[in-house]
């Protein structure tokens, strides 16, 4: 299958998301290199994570297909979530390609490095112009561990500036994490 096609397919023609979703596959391959990841397991899951980002919200539901866990979700929680099923419709069914498109906004607790790979290389691509961006690019090209850590920082800053409330998991993934690496990594106000 090309999963490129399927990608412009779904994101149409907003020339915005398509240059991310590049972005996102760039950046994911160089670290990849960097750090011995599977190359093809990050350039599926670049094109998959926010394949379905310009859904209807009951395109959404519908591919959720759980009334619980759509409720449990935040509405920018959606596309990872709707594109993890439509991925396994697509006969995807690599653990890792389908975790790092489900996990791609905060991670998750024991994640592979393929999903640590596209968490940062979402928050870090080139078109992303904030400041934070690029601090966990160049962090990501010295210590993985740390720039994913920034990168889940940064998020809940994000998120509590503008009222929403980060996810529980993505809380407990944040300080599993800043425990798992707090005792052999510095400080992140260092950076």
């Amino acid at each position: 299958m090309d999963y490129e096609k399927v990608m412009l397919t779904y994101l149409k023609a907003d020339k915005k998301r398509i240059a991310h979703t590049y972005g996102v596959k760039q950046r994911a391959l160089e670290l990849g290199k960097k750090y011995q990841a599977d190359l093809e397991v990050l350039t599926i899951s670049a094109y998959f994570h926010d394949i379905t980002k310009l859904l209807t919200l009951k395109e959404h539901q519908k591919l959720i297909n759980d009334d619980l866990l759509f409720q449990s979700l935040e509405p920018f929680m959606y596309h990872a979530y709707s594109a993890y099923q439509l991925a396994k419709q697509l006969n995807i069914t690599n653990v890792k390609i389908l975790e790092a498109i489900k996990y791609h906004l905060w991670g998750k607790i024991k994640m592979s490095l393929e999903t640590k790979i596209i968490c940062v290389s979402d928050f870090s691509e080139a078109t992303r112009k904030h400041e934070s961006a690029k601090l966990v690019y160049e962090l990501s090209l010295k210590d993985l561990d740390l720039a994913y850590l920034k990168t889940l920082e940064e998020t809940i800053d994000y998120l509590n500036k503008k009222g929403l409330k980060p996810h529980q998991e993505q809380i407990k993934t944040f300080n599993y994490y800043k425990e798992a690496y707090g005792t052999s990594k510095k400080d992140l106000s260092e950076y």
